[in-house]
């Protein structure tokens, strides 16, 4: 899932390229939630109080707060260097002011729809390139959660559960095939049924472990002095680089 967000005080100028950008993306099978704001002020609140947006179509004229202003928190003030920026205004005369935040493009108005779709590709291609991740189906849709996210998969015969810090993800799939995916850094399989994220152990013993979200899983037996190894060489790495 993609967040796109949209700050325009133009409303047919919200909906034109909310309407674009959704008939794109299901032309290209990502699934995508778009919130409009019409006010720089109303953005700026959400976007110092709520950082989850991966795209945002911003007007550089904004009243009050302006498009840089609030570009300038993301990147600054939020320390926010994943979200893309593309910014959109009638006037092109403020071309360095709008350099500083590092923004996928500058679209000059009247807005073209080929525009708008390059620029969709262009920032989810940077968001692919920035964070690896995940990517299956659940039916017809796809989804993508990057690797850092997620604490550990689940599978009960064919049914998998993907589980992050704030969410659960059922789909149908292969535990085998899935293990395949994922980069042996940050994953490992300690049961037939449970691959973890070495990152969201927070205790473990000779034959179980302990999650971030509280789960306990247990250790196959052909696993656990390979764990236990496993387990001290990342703790012990993990202190030598506090000193």
């Amino acid at each position: 899932m993609y967040y796109i967000a949209i700050c325009d005080n133009d409303e047919s100028v919200c909906a034109e390229i909310k309407a674009i950008l959704l008939e794109h993306a299901a032309k290209l099978n990502l699934q995508v939630e778009v919130d409009i704001f019409y006010s720089g002020v109303e953005m700026n609140q959400v976007i110092l109080s709520d950082n989850h947006y991966n795209i945002i179509f911003l007007e550089v004229n904004l009243e009050v707060v302006s498009g840089i202003e609030i570009a300038n928190n993301i990147r600054d003030t939020m320390g926010n260097e994943a979200m893309k920026i593309i910014y959109m205004s009638a006037e092109t005369d403020r071309a360095m002011e709008l350099f500083r935040a590092r923004p996928v493009d500058f679209l000059v108005k009247p807005l073209k729809k080929e525009r708008i779709t390059y620029n969709l590709e262009e920032a989810i291609r940077l968001l692919q390139t920035g964070r690896p991740c995940f990517e299956f189906y659940v039916g017809h849709n796809f989804y993508r959660r990057p690797y850092a996210d997620i604490m550990y998969f689940q599978s009960n015969e064919r049914k998998i559960t993907l589980v992050t810090v704030s969410e659960k993800i059922p789909f149908y799939g292969k535990l085998d095939e899935i293990v395949k995916q994922l980069p042996e850094t940050h994953f490992v399989r300690i049961h037939k049924s449970f691959v973890l994220n070495y990152d969201f152990i927070i205790e473990y013993s000779y034959d179980w472990v302990k999650m971030q979200d509280g789960s306990v899983f247990t250790i196959s037996r052909g696993k656990r002095t390979f764990m236990q190894d496993l387990l001290f060489t990342k703790c012990k790495n993990a202190t030598r680089k506090k000193k």
